[in-house]
């Protein structure tokens, strides 16, 4: 009888242990998605030029008329033996401009650690004085990456404009309830002489100016943005905003590293997460006189930076 009583006291105080468990099924889910950066587009094109009668030898200026052999025409230190004037008479002098032209090797953009697509290639001519770009300049090229670019320059006349865009992918994550972001911006370039004898940038007095442009957070309907027709991103009515923009700058007589961007904060409040962003590094000839013949070659390199970072990145 005893024994009969302890068990029912077990029994009834397991179903008491079980009449007051409780149990939990929770559920939640996780968005992951990084950035990415990559060439993007390039374009070129050839200032205006007018004609330049020069002294082959001493570099002297001297006369159309003492070109064609008017001896009375020359000035002093030139002859018609040494004197030649470039360009075609009358045709404004834009034939020579289609001697210069981009070869670039580019595909459809791939996301990171996945298989690039085919490449295709395409010659960029400077037809006149006008901007001959990859991709509409208006928007950035962000469904298209470069993966090799050269820059020909066969025209007359230093005087040759190139671009190239680096274009930045953000996060798809949503941060616009996250204020304490402080994405920073760096954006350099260095320019280094491949040849011997010559020193392209320092004969075509190489100039360089930098701009980035973006979409923040703020200015962005927020879907997934796999698809971009003409950077009409999701249905989005954003434009891009001016970042930060430097000055021209020399890019001749040094072989070190230019700085160009340095922006510490590129948004406040909501809009500092940047979403899309293109920054274009534009070069330009400023020398405008007579092209070597020897050739010349130069590697340029840019370097751009879009992060958040932990501490100020103007020391980098």
């Amino acid at each position: 009888m005893r024994n009969f009583f302890l068990s029912a006291v077990a029994l009834l105080s397991l179903s008491a242990q079980n009449a007051f468990a409780v149990s939990l099924t929770f559920q939640f889910d996780v968005n992951s998605s990084g950035p990415s950066m990559y060439a993007c587009n390039a374009g070129i094109k050839h200032g205006q030029e007018t004609k330049i009668c020069y002294d082959k030898v001493n570099g002297a200026t001297c006369t159309p008329a003492c070109a064609t052999g008017d001896v009375n025409a020359c000035a002093a230190n030139t002859s018609p033996a040494t004197c030649a004037c470039t360009g075609e008479e009358g045709a404004g002098n834009q034939g020579g401009t289609f001697m210069d032209f981009a070869n670039v090797n580019y595909g459809e953009w791939s996301d990171n650690q996945s298989a690039s697509t085919a490449p295709n290639n395409k010659k960029l001519s400077s037809f006149g004085y006008d901007w001959t770009s990859l991709f509409p300049m208006t928007t950035g090229a962000y469904a298209n990456q470069v993966r090799d670019l050269t820059i020909n320059l066969g025209s007359e006349i230093y005087g040759a404009e190139y671009f190239v865009d680096i274009c930045y992918r953000g996060s798809q994550i949503d941060y616009s309830n996250v204020p304490s972001l402080n994405f920073g911006l760096i954006g350099k370039v260095t320019v280094t002489n491949l040849k011997t004898g010559t020193n392209y940038q320092d004969l075509s007095k190489l100039n360089v100016q930098a701009e980035t442009k973006c979409i923040m957070q703020d200015s962005f309907d927020y879907c997934s943005a796999d698809s971009i027709p003409g950077l009409n991103l999701c249905g989005s009515t954003a434009i891009h905003t001016v970042i930060q923009t430097s000055a021209v700058t020399p890019a001749y007589a040094s072989a070190q590293q230019i700085g160009l961007l340095d922006r510490g904060t590129m948004g406040a409040g909501s809009s500092r997460a940047p979403k899309f962003c293109y920054t274009r590094y534009t070069f330009s000839e400023k020398s405008h006189v007579v092209r070597k013949w020897k050739e010349q070659k130069a590697r340029i390199c840019t370097y751009t930076r879009i992060s958040e970072p932990s501490e100020s990145e103007s020391s980098l």
